[in-house]
């Protein structure tokens, strides 16, 4: 099986994307991540040959804001895509949740900004799973539109 995070590392390094090696928690496998550029990504993706996901800091240093839909219920999905427009990609979490990928525009990190929907924005200063890690629940992926 080919490891994730050496293979896309440079797929995203050339978007302007520095990518960072996540373990099995979803967590970061590095100290001093938010300071990650494309060099120390590149450096980072020959020391983590084995890695099978990867990260990247989701505001301003990587122009991508997420809107993380926290259910799988397609009802709010389709909602926020009416709120906040057609996004660029729909990621489709290990869980089978989504990820709504927007160009960024000076949104902050907030969790559950909505009342009542199960909706946190990745903005500055927080990190994202990036397709195509496999963790232990699955695989983070691009789903097929048919």
């Amino acid at each position: 099986m080919i490891a994730v995070f050496s293979t896309w590392q440079p797929i995203y390094a050339g978007r302007g994307i520095a990518t960072f090696p996540i373990g099995d928690s979803k967590k970061p496998s590095i100290r001093g991540w938010q300071r990650v550029g494309l060099k120390a990504s590149a450096d980072l993706a020959a020391k983590f040959k084995d890695a099978d996901a990867l990260g990247y800091i989701t505001g301003y240093r990587s122009n991508v804001t997420i809107l993380d839909i926290d259910t799988t219920d397609e009802r709010v999905t389709e909602d926020a895509i009416r709120r906040h427009g057609q996004p660029a990609i729909i990621t489709r979490t290990a869980s089978g949740k989504r990820h709504l990928h927007y160009r960024y525009n000076g949104e902050r990190h907030r969790i559950r900004p909505f009342q009542g929907l199960p909706i946190d924005v990745l903005g500055d200063h927080g990190y994202a799973l990036a397709a195509p890690s496999r963790v232990a629940a699955g695989i983070y992926e691009i789903p097929t539109v048919t």
